[in-house]
């Protein structure tokens, strides 16, 4: 009986698999690209958004450097949960939705930051006016002793603007833009 004779398709079909893998992997890599564009994209409104972030307690100090806001802390409130911001008085009117998540927050104690995109701004501490110790920097009163959830104020010292020290980081002109973008805004 006559030897059958093999055929190297085997090696063929590696071949052919491996090319056709190699076109596609291409393709996909191509097809995410956006060229070769030596010039940046505007920056998006997204990438310069408002937002307060809880941060871990050990952030709280001023000799901690945050290098990126959106991956240190989780977001609290970002620019879509605000109806207005009025900027004479730092007050922020919440939209119902976000008051609502707010009173079920414990945040007395807890840090925060101030961001627009990924840079912090500044940098302050939730507290409650039951509280018995004194803040000299930036401070949310949370909960609200009326009872409102609707708005709260970002005040300098606690329990008054005569236990502050130092600058007042509120009127920085990248959280204006920021606002005045977003329409947020009010004088």
């Amino acid at each position: 009986m006559p030897a059958k004779r093999v055929y190297p398709i085997k090696g063929w079909m590696v071949r052919r698999s491996f090319i056709l893998a190699a076109v596609i992997t291409l393709a996909v890599v191509f097809a995410s690209c956006r060229g070769l564009d030596t010039n940046p994209p505007p920056k998006t409104a997204q990438t310069e958004r408002f937002a307060i972030y809880l941060l871990p307690a050990e952030y709280f100090f001023e000799g901690i450097v945050i290098m990126d806001c959106t991956t240190l802390g989780s977001e609290l409130l970002g620019q879509e949960d605000i109806a207005a911001y009025n900027w004479a008085r730092h007050d922020i009117v919440l939209q119902p939705s976000a008051g609502e998540y707010l009173a079920a927050q414990e945040l007395t104690g807890k840090p925060f930051v101030i961001c627009i995109g990924a840079a912090e701004i500044y940098r302050g501490e939730f507290m409650a006016a039951y509280m018995s110790r004194s803040s000299e920097g930036v401070v949310i009163l949370w909960p609200r002793m009326d009872g409102d959830t609707t708005h709260f104020s970002i005040q300098l010292g606690y329990p008054g603007a005569d236990f502050f020290v130092g600058a007042d980081p509120r009127s920085d002109e990248r959280i204006k833009a920021a606002l005045i973008a977003a329409g947020l805004l009010q004088e």
